[in-house]
C-alpha cells in the first residue's frame, strides 16, 4: 500500500488505466448542481439497480472522468462540488466498475447484519486508505490508484495493496449487478476505523 501526498496534475496525467470520478449524490448539491455546471458526461448511479432506485440520486455515483472536460476543470480548481469526490485509476470499464461498487456500498458487520458504506465520500475513502492492511482481501482489487483531498485541499494518492486471486477464485465473485454486501468487516477493522462499539444499532459507516 502506498499513501502519499500528490499534486493536482498527478490525477490528471495520461494513464493506461481508465479514470472515473466517484462521488456522493447527497453531498454539495449532488447531480443537479453538477448539471448546472454543464456536466458533459452522464454519471451512473450505483444504487439504481431496480431495488434501491428511489434513493439512487442520494447515493454513490461514478462518472467517466477521462472523458469529461467539465469534471477535470472542477477537480483542478478544487471546486466545492467535487471537494469530497475521489478519482480512481482502474482497469475496469464503466459497467464493470458499477458492479464493483454495488458489491461494496454495503458491508457485513461481525454480527452478520449489513450496513451502508458511504464509499462515495472521500472522507470515508481516506479512512479506508488508513487501514489498508486490515481491509478484506480483494476489497480494492482492480483499482490501481485513488486520489482524494483532505479538508485543507491537499491531494493524496492511495495505491491499495495488490491482491492475488487463488485458483479457486474469480474476480467476478467480488462484483454484483445488484446492491449486495460481498465483504465482512472484522471487529479489528472497525476499531481501526474508529467506529462506535455499538455495532448492533449501526446503519451506516
Amino acid at each position: 500500500m502506498t499513501l502519499q501526498s500528490s499534486n493536482i496534475q498527478g490525477s490528471l496525467s495520461p494513464s493506461d488505466k481508465k479514470m472515473f470520478m466517484l462521488f456522493d449524490g447527497a453531498i454539495a448539491g449532488g447531480l443537479r448542481s453538477l448539471y448546472e455546471e454543464r456536466l458533459d458526461v452522464c454519471p451512473l448511479m450505483v444504487l439504481k439497480d431496480g431495488v434501491f432506485d428511489g434513493v439512487s440520486a442520494l447515493g454513490p455515483m461514478i462518472a467517466d472522468f477521462g472523458a469529461s472536460i467539465v469534471l477535470k476543470e472542477l477537480w483542478a480548481k478544487n471546486h466545492p462540488l467535487v471537494a469530497r469526490a475521489s478519482v480512481l485509476h482502474t482497469s475496469y470499464d464503466e459497467s464493470a466498475l458499477l458492479d464493483f461498487m454495488r458489491s461494496r456500498v454495503q458491508v457485513m458487520m461481525p454480527e452478520g447484519h449489513a450496513v451502508w458504506l458511504r464509499i462515495g465520500d472521500a472522507k470515508v475513502v481516506s479512512r479506508l486508505a488508513g487501514v489498508d492492511g486490515r481491509l478484506p482481501a480483494h476489497f480494492w482489487s482492480g483499482i490501481n490508484s485513488i486520489f482524494f483531498r483532505s479538508s485543507d485541499g491537499s491531494m493524496t494518492q492511495y495505491r491499495p495493496s495488490p491482491s492475488r486471486m487463488s485458483d479457486e477464485q474469480k474476480e467476478g465473485q467480488f462484483a454484483s449487478n445488484l446492491v449486495a454486501p460481498c465483504f465482512q468487516f472484522s471487529l479489528d477493522l472497525l476499531a481501526a476505523l474508529d467506529s462506535s462499539a455499538d455495532n448492533q444499532h449501526r446503519d451506516v459507516l
